[in-house]
């Protein structure tokens, strides 16, 4: 895996967890910026995170008091980057067979679903919308920082399961469908 996501994921993991939430300050040394927009990499930069918030980047070392609530982060000229959210994952599907998920201990399933999520994290994505699977308790982890701390794992927006999404939206055209071909739809209320 190349060294530059991990900065990347580490950043943004840092300011998404709250681990510099509050008075906590990182600052991000030595980095080259990709913001999304522009076509190259910034040249070397520091980064100066305050709280959850973006304060100052600078091409000049930023002075901090380097106390406590203070990280310093040496990016040795890696890449720092936005989190990027992936919008179509599922949490409990992805590391195991279709005769894993059928015949696996549920606990073993969960256990990998976290591994896989902390992986996800690592290749950069702070956030993965789950398309459908039992995903609660993973996320009811990751909320609580059972993880090994909320840093170890993206956001995890749950959905309900596939069939559960599928029934009520099928559910809902077919009354839409069946109320529009309705003779009575198409005649006037009487006064």
């Amino acid at each position: 895996m190349s060294r530059k996501w991990v900065l990347a994921a580490l950043a943004t993991g840092l300011c998404h967890a709250g681990l510099a939430a509050g008075d906590g300050v990182t600052v991000f040394q030595n980095v080259r910026i990709f913001d999304g927009k522009s076509s190259a990499l910034s040249g070397p930069k520091n980064v100066l995170v305050r709280g959850d918030h973006i304060e100052r980047i600078s091409a000049e070392p930023i002075q901090v008091d380097g106390s406590a609530t203070t990280l310093l982060v040496d990016g040795s000229g890696r890449t720092l980057m936005p989190g990027l959210i992936d919008m179509h994952w599922h949490t409990m599907l992805v590391r195991p067979t279709p005769v894993q998920l059928l015949t696996g201990d549920v606990g073993h399933l969960n256990l990998a679903a976290g591994a896989e999520a902390t992986a996800t994290l690592m290749r950069g994505f702070t956030t993965v919308r789950d398309m459908g699977g039992p995903s609660f308790g993973l996320k009811r982890a990751v909320d609580e920082g059972i993880m090994a701390g909320r840093a170890s794992t993206p956001r995890v927006p749950s959905s309900p399961s596939p069939a559960a999404t599928a029934t009520s939206a099928s559910r809902s055209n077919c009354r839409a469908r069946s109320a529009a071909r309705s003779p009575a739809a198409s005649r006037p209320e009487p006064p």
